[in-house]
């Protein structure tokens, strides 16, 4: 229930002999029906009678269940008090042929500072959902410096739930700051990365280029060696053909030529 204000003093209470205030939140009625008409729904709102007192509240058209939503607080005197009930009504609102009452009970006081939430079936239809507190003078004239310092206490710690808001806030500032540098950061060592996987890619193509040139190289040199080889073991034969044939002849003209001819077969031959 929310907290009560008043705009009464001591000595308005004083004056109409009361001694307490009874406080009335009416939350809904339900299971209400007209049973004196062929007309199924009415126009319903509810009477509070308390002593000299009425409270009467909003008309709800055309239902049998309405959301009341309403409160108040009625004035009690100790014969009212010592009573210890009041009454509840409910009446058809109507334009043309006046107000009917279609529905009533009675209602005990709850105890004193000891609020109930309770449904009270009327007679002959409808229940009706209500909450009571009944509170002495004395409390509901200290209630408006309690409100103020509950207010008070209220706008502190509003003030402080702000300030930590907007500390949150500083701090997710921070956070999305701090985010931003990593993700350039993350960025930065990705590009470096990539330039790094680039210059080994182009490392890598260098050394089986040279790799590739050595191997022909080898295989070259082989190829070289093999043929030099075969160079000199045709001349050796060559030699030692001549040496057979200058072991069988005598003249020195032909040998010399033969050598000659050699000779020059072995300078002019590649190297």
């Amino acid at each position: 229930m929310a907290a009560l204000e008043t705009t009464l003093g001591e000595s308005d209470f004083t004056e109409k002999g009361c001694t307490h205030v009874l406080i009335i939140e009416i939350d809904r009625i339900r299971k209400l029906k007209d049973l004196s008409s062929s007309f199924d729904k009415i126009d319903p709102y509810i009477k509070i009678i308390v002593g000299g007192f009425e409270f009467d509240t909003s008309v709800h058209e055309d239902c049998h269940h309405a959301d009341i939503k309403e409160r108040t607080s009625i004035p009690i005197n100790e014969e009212t008090l010592s009573g210890g009930v009041f009454q509840l009504q409910v009446w058809d609102s109507n334009n043309m042929k006046g107000d009917a009452k279609k529905a009533h009970a009675e209602v005990s006081l709850p105890e004193a500072m000891n609020p109930i939430m309770q449904d009270v079936d009327c007679e002959p239809s409808g229940t009706v959902t209500l909450k009571m507190l009944l509170c002495p003078i004395i409390e509901i004239l200290k209630m408006p410096g309690k409100i103020r310092e509950m207010e008070s206490i209220i706008l502190d710690a509003e003030e402080k739930i702000q300030a930590m808001e907007e500390a949150d806030e500083l701090e997710e500032a921070d956070k999305a700051l701090l985010e931003e540098k990593i993700a350039a950061m993350e960025e930065a060592d990705e590009a470096e990365e990539g330039e790094q996987e680039a210059l080994k890619a182009e490392l890598q193509a260098a050394q089986e280029a040279i790799a590739d040139v050595q191997r022909q190289a080898d295989e070259a040199s082989e190829q070289f060696k093999a043929e030099q080889e075969a160079r000199e073991a045709e001349t050796q034969a060559k030699i030692s053909a001549l040496e057979a044939e200058a072991s069988d002849t005598d003249d020195i003209d032909i040998l010399k030529a033969s050598y000659s001819k050699l000779l020059a077969e072995f300078i002019t031959a590649p190297k």
